[in-house]
């Protein structure tokens, strides 16, 4: 036998593993995910703490604070102004005035609640379907009814309009 055999037969010895870089490589990922995870959640509180104290992200107040209110109107069904159809809309308005205060007030002085119904349903009659079926159309109504309504609530102001209930029959 030749050495070139005896080389061949013996088993030759695998090389030295390199150990503990891939494990850490491994704990180094799981790490990456645990802190982004937390980092994730620690955002998401803050962000629904800050929106539950009335502060937007910038830590700037909401025009709606703890001295808001809001006056229910009764549902209103309207015949939209479409010319080539007979459509209507059923709508339920909320509005959401600075004074929370007055609510009670104005819900007792029925003529000036009586001018704010007529003029929400002189708005509402003036749109088309096509007009209030659109995300545009919809915020545009919601500034023209808190402009007209504030108008009549002197010195009350409309900050905001909310529908609950906002149907098109086509």
């Amino acid at each position: 036998m030749t050495d070139f055999d005896n080389e061949m037969t013996t088993p030759s010895t695998p090389p030295p593993a390199k150990k503990g870089k891939g494990k850490l490589f491994l704990i180094l990922i799981v790490l990456l995910v645990l802190g982004g995870g937390a980092g994730g959640g620690a955002w998401w509180w803050m962000a629904k703490s800050q929106a539950a104290s009335g502060q937007d992200a910038k830590g700037g107040e909401h025009a709606i604070n703890e001295e808001s209110g809001v006056l229910p109107l009764e549902q209103f069904t309207v015949n939209l102004a479409d010319e080539e159809a007979s459509r209507f809309l059923r709508a339920t308005v909320h509005l959401v005035v600075d004074q929370g205060h007055a609510v009670k007030e104005i819900e007792e002085d029925k003529l000036k609640l009586m001018r704010v119904r007529s003029s929400v349903l002189e708005l509402l009659t003036q749109q088309t379907s096509a007009r209030v079926t659109t995300t545009e159309g919809k915020t545009e109504l919601k500034h023209a009814i808190a402009a007209r309504t504030s108008d009549i609530l002197k010195p009350i102001k409309v900050i905001d309009v909310l529908f609950s209930d906002f149907v098109v029959q086509f």
